[in-house]
């Protein structure tokens, strides 16, 4: 999800995703069909942010939505903390979490669970690429911690990156 970051993997497939206008219709209509103006995201995203974009005063204290085309929300405007919670860095961020909802549960959940295994196979890839002889039992470790590699990479991350 271009919003939430949720994968099709972890949510068990694509039909719970779709695509928004980021600048919506009913204040843009002439970026309906504009291919650079959809977003890919879950549609519970999609459904809380719906048509709301900023007046022209909220724009003006800087509470606007984080444009993920442009930049990485993640890195700029919104901090992720361990236990799966964001945080905003900013008042673009602090608009985009409240609109968008990016503190509910299955995302709080989805983040953390994305951290906490990501850790977990660090952790073993460290202990192993340590291990400086080789042997059977050591291949076999490295092979399946390649495959728990490959099985977090299909649920955690997005296709584009």
């Amino acid at each position: 999800c271009a919003y939430c970051e949720v994968t099709e993997g972890y949510s068990r497939g694509p039909d719970l995703f779709g695509a928004d206008h980021f600048r919506p219709y009913k204040s843009f209509p002439s970026l309906d069909c504009v291919y650079a103006n959809l977003y890919y995201c879950c549609n519970k995203c999609n459904s809380y942010k719906g048509t709301s974009w900023p007046t022209k005063e909220q724009e003006a204290k800087g509470l606007t939505f984080t444009d993920p085309c442009v930049e990485d929300p993640y890195q700029v405007h919104i901090s992720v903390q361990p236990s799966g919670e964001v945080v905003h860095l900013t008042p673009v961020g602090e608009y985009t979490i409240r609109i968008i909802r990016l503190d509910r549960e299955e995302c709080r959940r989805f983040r953390w669970k994305r951290q906490s295994v990501h850790a977990k196979i660090q952790e073993y890839r460290d202990i192993l690429d340590g291990q400086r002889e080789s042997s059977l039992l050591l291949d076999l470790l490295r092979k399946a911690l390649d495959d728990a590699e490959a099985e977090w990479a299909e649920m955690y991350l997005p296709e584009s990156r």
